[in-house]
């Protein structure tokens, strides 16, 4: 084994590499925006992460005991809960036909009593929290007396918590005042130790008890409605890109596309006839992707479940709901037609397969956090999410497969109007790209460092193109973002406006001037540095006067719509 062979070899292929500026951009300038523009996004998504506030049905307040009490008047005793935090249980307390509720589930959930007899009370629960439009159901059968030692046995429970465990808001609730109720316990525990000199043996100070009121289909079905909508749009996406590469940069390599052009169909209709092909290549891809996941689940998960000391989750998880199913095949059309225009833009403007396969990092970069956002435990489908794409079509199957149609027919037309209107726009855009010259024609070059700077400097226009200007639009951005972190909060109207011109003039001004004077011959002029008609100076007074007002009402209209958090603003 000769090393030098190795050596030359070795420098002989990195030196074609590095002329590849797609190769150069994916390895070098790829990874410095990636992670900016990942923690940008991660920022306007924050408000997402907002905790919201869930209702608790409280029934038999009334038995809850006076000396540590866990009540204030409507909300929870601050004891108990800081104040911050109150607004995140909102309570509703039983009126005076809840006494028979009252009376069924003392008689009923104790030790001794039938299956059927307690399911009948879960049913009952379960109808009363779907009419009042609650989270969590707090149930106090018996009076509750702290004063003389224990208060009851383990198998009476003092106070019963019926959630819906196929509620991510139901769920959060339970967590929520289940540990407002364990720091009661601790207090009442402390309480009895102080007036009654009692030791720890003595701990049995309030029994609490949960009951899921959650039939096993929603559970079935909360579970899969996370997994299936994000697994529909990775197929159609995966099934969509590679045979528009092949459709595409693929002919171009082969020198069949010429020939096609030539015929007597039209660019539109060559156009529309490859975003078709590839449609049902990506359509193909996840209905078959979701036969084979649903076949494989009902029989593994159903044998499985059969076996002897199972305890796998995907043994209680059982086969998708088939409701489901049809809803997932219905969503699967637009979402291919969106990323088949998509993947055939991308690939028209590719002048190679290679070229192609670097566009995919790019696509799955933008839809990966519209995928993410819907898996989010606070993410539901209201005006803001109806109006992100890939994002409302998650929630609205998530809303589907869960059978909450009542809170899908809000926003069912919005989702369908925004989703046709990206499906629109991105068949536009494949038509354009079928249309214009200078992309189907792109001849493959090679890339070099020195020959780039020296075209930089040597061939420079009179006036940036739109890469640079784009180029330029991305370092201000960056910038932004960096001295963002780097600038206090103005204590007054000085600080405010000295702090606002020098990030203005370092974030903004300083990169297009740098890249004025070296992107282009007469920066002066790329600059708009020239002297103006009166005329125009009248114009910028009443934009400014007029455009103030507009933006505020914009603002207040986006901050209604994606309302921030606390902690964000």
């Amino acid at each position: 084994m000769c090393w030098t062979n190795i050596k030359l070899i070795w420098g002989r292929e990195l030196k074609d590499q590095l002329r590849d500026r797609r190769t150069l951009f994916t390895v070098i300038v790829l990874p410095l925006l990636l992670y900016p523009f990942m923690g940008i996004s991660l920022i306007q998504v924050t408000q997402f992460f907002r905790e919201h506030a869930t209702k608790v049905w409280v029934v038999g307040s009334d038995n809850l005991p006076q000396q540590t009490p866990l009540l204030a008047g409507q909300t929870i005793a601050p004891a108990w809960l800081e104040p911050n935090s109150q607004r995140l249980l909102q309570l509703q307390f039983s009126g005076e036909g809840d006494a028979e509720l009252t009376k069924l589930v003392e008689h009923f959930k104790t030790m001794g009593q039938s299956k059927e007899v307690s399911d009948l009370v879960d049913q009952l629960i379960q109808q009363q929290m779907i009419k009042r439009n609650v989270d969590l159901a707090v149930v106090v059968p018996h009076p509750i007396d702290t004063e003389n030692g224990p208060i009851t046995d383990a198998d009476s429970p003092n106070v019963l918590l019926f959630l819906n465990s196929a509620s991510d808001k139901s769920r959060i609730a339970f967590e929520r005042f289940n540990g407002v109720l364990k720091k009661w316990q601790i207090g009442i525990f402390e309480q009895k130790l102080s007036a009654h000199n009692l030791t720890k043996s003595f701990a049995q100070t309030v029994n609490i008890s949960s009951v899921d009121v959650a039939q096993k289909k929603e559970r079935q079905a909360a579970a899969w409605s996370k997994t299936l909508p994000l697994l529909i749009i990775i197929w159609c996406l995966t099934g969509a890109f590679y045979p528009a590469v092949d459709l595409c940069a693929g002919e171009k390599e082969r020198g069949t596309f010429e020939t096609l052009l030539a015929s007597p169909a039209s660019r539109t209709e060559i156009a529309l006839g490859k975003l078709f092909t590839v449609m049902a290549f990506s359509i193909s891809t996840a209905v078959l992707n979701l036969i084979s996941m649903g076949i494989t689940s009902t029989f593994v998960l159903g044998r499985i479940s059969q076996m002897p000391g199972s305890t796998l989750a995907a043994a209680a998880l059982g086969p998708p709901p088939l409701a489901s199913m049809f809803w997932l095949f219905v969503a699967i059309v637009p979402v291919a037609a969106l990323f088949s225009a998509v993947s055939l833009a991308a690939a028209a403007f590719a002048r190679s397969s290679k070229e192609g396969q670097y566009y995919l990092v790019p696509l799955i970069m933008i839809s990966m956090p519209l995928m993410v956002l819907p898996m989010l435990p606070a993410a539901k489908l209201d005006l803001g999410t109806s109006l992100i794409p890939i994002t409302n079509v998650m929630l609205l199957l998530r809303a589907l497969i869960e059978g909450n149609f009542q809170g899908v027919v809000p926003y069912l037309a919005m989702v369908v109007l925004v989703t046709l209107i990206c499906v629109a726009s991105a068949v536009r855009w494949v038509v354009h790209q079928f249309n214009s010259e200078s992309v189907l024609f792109r001849a493959s070059e090679r890339f070099g460092i020195s020959s780039w700077l020296s075209y930089i400097f040597k061939e420079r226009g009179d006036m940036p193109a739109l890469g640079h200007a784009l180029l330029c639009g991305i370092v201000i951005l960056m910038t932004k973002f960096f001295v963002g972190f780097a600038v206090q909060v103005p204590v007054s109207w000085y600080d405010f406006a000295r702090q606002t011109i020098v990030v203005l003039l370092a974030t903004v001004a300083m990169p297009a001037v740098l890249m004025a004077i070296v992107l282009t011959r007469r920066p002066r002029v790329s600059l708009r540095l020239v002297w103006c008609r009166p005329s125009f100076i009248a114009a910028a007074v009443f934009l400014a006067v007029c455009m103030h007002p507009t933006f505020t009402v914009l603002s207040r209209t986006i901050l209604y719509i994606y309302p921030p958090s606390e902690s964000l603003a």
